[in-house]
């Protein structure tokens, strides 16, 4: 998925300035990277804001276009936010080359576990995956078949197919596993049933019986 934002150039900075932007409907940020000077901008807030929302889900590689002359593609490197308002107050966007870069990807889920099924309980421990990947090769999230996935097993990093990137996380790290409920560790044990023991008379009463008899 690619944005395309049409930023504007900015000489001026500071507080009273960033306050002053931010009241006419833009957010301070920067570009750099590889070797390019850096270069101020002003970033309108409804198009910040429309990136973000899709940033939940997905990688979203940006056409960054300033004043209309100068044009690169982007990734959106950070965000700051203020912490009164929770609003974004400044951005960075990364300069993409035809370089391998580092670069956080979101985690799918696919299909329904087995292990669910038979009572398990979900446990999605890694939601995003840092990648190493050139810039055209960028996933918009990297998906992950659950449907196999019994009960007390788990799909690490290391068991992920290979996409043409390299993951950075430890290969060891789950990424998804099933509990096994504590209902279902329980094992019933059949109650044992009771020996009967034939008490034995004593051997004097038995010989008194059988000359009775007799």
């Amino acid at each position: 998925m690619e944005f395309e934002i049409n930023a504007v150039g900015r000489e001026k900075s500071g507080s009273n300035y960033a306050r002053k932007f931010r009241r006419e409907g833009f957010i301070p940020g920067v570009v750099y990277g590889h070797g390019e000077r850096s270069r101020p901008i002003l970033v309108p807030v409804k198009d910040l804001n429309r990136l973000l929302r899709h940033l939940k889900h997905d990688v979203v590689l940006v056409k960054l276009n300033v004043d209309s002359t100068w044009k690169r593609r982007c990734i959106l490197k950070s965000v700051q936010v203020d912490p009164l308002t929770d609003q974004p107050s400044h951005v960075d966007f990364q300069i993409l080359k035809k370089e391998p870069i580092t670069i956080k990807v979101p985690v799918v889920l696919k299909g329904e576990a087995v292990g669910v099924k038979s009572g398990g309980i979900l446990d999605h421990h890694l939601r995003e995956l840092t990648i190493k990947v050139l810039p055209d090769r960028i996933p918009e999230h990297i998906e992950v078949d659950i449907s196999q996935l019994g009960l007390g097993e788990a799909l690490h990093i290391e068991d992920l197919p290979d996409r043409g990137f390299e993951y950075l996380d430890p290969p060891d790290a789950p990424v998804v596993s099933i509990i096994i409920p504590k209902k279902l560790e329980v094992v019933e044990v059949a109650p044992v049933a009771e020996e009967v023991v034939e008490e034995k008379e004593p051997k004097e009463e038995k010989e008194e019986k059988e000359e009775t008899k007799s």
